[in-house]
Formats: C-alpha cells, structure tokens, sequence
C-alpha cells in the first residue's frame, strides 16, 4: 500500500529545481498543460555539458531530446506527441539514462517513446526539473513513494522501468524483493532475501522457493 507523497510546484519562469540523483533512472508524474522539462547535469546546477528532456514542448505538439553544450543545442531526437500532458490530472513517465543513451517512456509502457544515444556521455549525478513558457507545473517523484507491507510474505508488485533501480526499506528483518516479468510470481524470478535468517543473512535465489 503506497502512501501519499510530496508534490512539488513549478512557475512559468522555467528555471530547473536541482536534485541528486542515484542509479540511472528517473521514475516521476507530473500535472502540467504543457512543457515539462528535466534536465540531467553533473551537478546541482546547470552544466556543459547536459541533457535536456522536453515532454510536451511546442504549445504541446512535440517531445525532444537535446545535448547541449557551450553554446549550442542539437535535438537527438524529437518527436509528435499531442495530448501527452494534462493539466487537470498527473501523467507518469521514467527517463533512464545507461549504456550511453537516453530512453523516454510512460508510465506503464516499457517501449520507449523516444531514445537516442548520448553523443558525448559524462557522469550524472543531478537532474532537474522545470515548466515554462505559459505552463504551471506539479511534481511527483516516485524515489519519494512509501509503501508498507505487512507479516504475510505476499509480495505487493509494482513496475520499474530501466536496467537499474534503487530503494531504502525498514524493518527488523527479512526483507524480500522480486524480480519478476509481470505484476505476479512469474516463472523464473529472482528473490532477494534482506537479513534473512533472524537478520544474520542475505540470500538471492532464482524461481520461487519456500524457506
């Protein structure tokens, strides 16, 4: 059960709000008529060089990708998407950053609907976020979403997008974590058991099985 989280409010002025970032994904909802833009840097500022993804720029009509460094800007890809952002509800999207190339998508889609590979990779250890030219924004980031499991060992699914991702949990022992193909127990997975055995081990093990 996931429990509320932070929403983070964007202006018109379209100046990114800088944040650390861990692993290679960025997982995040926002509610915006149009011009969501995340910027990924190697520190909390703006960079050179940097990437720039603009979801729902161009009064709405398109998306983009562009590496920009000193003085110019190139689109590595750009893209129709009318309709891809709302101001009335959130829309959900993950950006991962790997194998030096970009790949954008929505929530629930594992194609991406943009990708492109990242002509002069550098290490990213902050992204951004902003909206702009006319566009009011919220902000969700799903690095923020709780959840709280109870005493049963049923596992509760939820999707992750990219090749890596990252989480914190507490509890007093046994931690488990899935890997499946689907939201269920698939055949294989892999278990990742945290201080099992009274908190004294740690154990992945593919496919299911009973301890």
């Amino acid at each position: 059960m996931a429990d509320d989280w932070p929403s983070y409010g964007t202006d018109e002025n379209k100046e990114y709000r800088f944040r650390s970032i861990s692993g290679k994904t960025l997982h995040f909802q926002v509610k915006a008529a149009h011009d969501a833009h995340v910027s990924f840097t190697s520190a909390g500022e703006e960079t050179d060089p940097m990437l720039e993804i603009f979801i729902g720029g161009w009064e709405g009509a398109a998306s983009a990708v562009r590496f920009k460094k000193g003085d110019t800007s190139d689109d590595l890809v750009k893209v129709d998407t009318p309709d891809i952002l709302s101001e009335e509800e959130f829309r959900e999207f993950w950006i991962a950053f790997d194998n030096d190339e970009v790949r954008v998508g929505k929530g629930g889609e594992w194609e991406p609907f943009m990708q492109c590979t990242i002509p002069e990779p550098f290490p990213i250890t902050h992204y951004g976020y902003s909206t702009g030219w006319g566009a009011i924004g919220w902000w969700q980031f799903h690095e923020e979403k709780k959840f709280t499991t109870e005493d049963c060992l049923t596992y509760n699914f939820i999707p992750v997008y990219g090749n890596t991702f990252e989480f914190s949990v507490a509890c007093n022992n046994d931690a488990h974590l899935a890997l499946t193909s689907g939201p269920e127990e698939t055949t294989p997975m892999y278990e990742v058991f945290l201080g099992g055995w009274e908190n004294q081990h740690s154990a992945i093990r593919l496919n299911k099985v009973k301890i």
